[in-house]
């Protein structure tokens, strides 16, 4: 719509209910913020003996095994640490607005299960005891790879708007 001075209008705002829906997009990014608290924990733990590990320790649930088990460490770094890396840039991947984040988040969040996958492997069959804090990462990275396969067109609207 052309004004008479030539300056564009801007079109009215749309109608409440028309047009894309941000929730998703704000769901991942809390379920990526809450990812990112749990594993800087679970690295300060790792760092320090002075942080406890707050969970039970016996049994099959057994976060002190988890967290200590040679599994616990890939290719020389702390699993948690790789944790605070892997959230870290998921959520510049949502925050950022540009054109290519929707991919990158579609590339984190694939390589975020078969993580996953390795990991779960390796508490069920190789430590033998599951660990709350890393299988609430778990469940974390599974909501991320739903909400950005299920609702791709969402969270790219939302990064163009900046929301």
């Amino acid at each position: 719509m052309q004004r008479s001075g030539g300056a564009r209008q801007q079109p009215p705002p749309a109608a409440a209910g028309t047009g894309p829906t941000h929730w998703p997009h704000t769901a991942a990014l809390a379920c990526s913020l809450a990812g990112l608290a749990v594993a800087a924990y679970l690295s300060a733990v790792h760092l320090s003996s002075a942080v406890p590990l707050y969970c039970a320790e016996n049994g099959v649930i057994n976060c002190a095994q988890v967290t200590t088990s040679p599994s616990s460490i890939v290719l020389g770094v702390p699993v948690a640490y790789a944790g605070v890396c892997w959230f870290g840039g998921m959520t510049l991947l949502l925050l950022v607005r540009h054109r290519a984040a929707p991919l990158g988040r579609l590339v984190c969040v694939t390589g975020g299960v078969a993580g996953v996958l390795y990991l779960l492997y390796s508490e069920l069959f190789v430590i033998g005891a599951i660990c709350l804090w890393c299988s609430l990462v778990h469940l974390l990275i599974l909501a991320l790879f739903a909400l950005t396969v299920l609702f791709p067109e969402e969270a790219a609207a939302a990064s163009r708007s900046g929301r």
